[in-house]
């Protein structure tokens, strides 16, 4: 299970970030997933969750946003979403196809409780 991985490398970049900072708690944490990286949230929130457990993000609400598989085709330039691992221009047919999105992984934002 890749998601345990995953969490522990978000949950690390956090801790990280906020070690030195006076931060009560995290309250939510925003990430950008895309989906040629074939993350299943419900795993990726419940390994977090086991990670993070007595630490300030033990509570976060992990809020994903999918990122479509997107492809640009070399030969006539349109861009489009690739559809079950189709490599294939939607409008010209060639398989010259460039990806430009959709194996993001990475902490887009995070809301956190000041310490004071």
């Amino acid at each position: 299970m890749h998601e345990f991985t995953l969490a522990q490398g978000i949950f690390d970049t956090i801790d990280h970030y906020i070690k030195d900072k006076n931060i009560k708690t995290v309250l939510s944490i925003r990430l950008k997933i895309g989906k040629l990286r074939k993350v299943l949230p419900e795993s990726l929130i419940f390994c977090f969750g086991v990670i993070a457990k007595d630490s300030k993000a033990e509570e976060a609400k992990i809020i994903i946003e999918n990122v479509d598989i997107i492809g640009r085709c070399k030969s006539c330039m349109s861009e489009f979403i690739i559809h079950n691992y189709s490599f294939v221009c939607d409008n010209c047919g060639h398989s010259n196809v460039e990806l430009i999105k959709g194996n993001e992984l990475f902490i887009e934002s995070m809301e956190v409780e000041d310490g004071d």
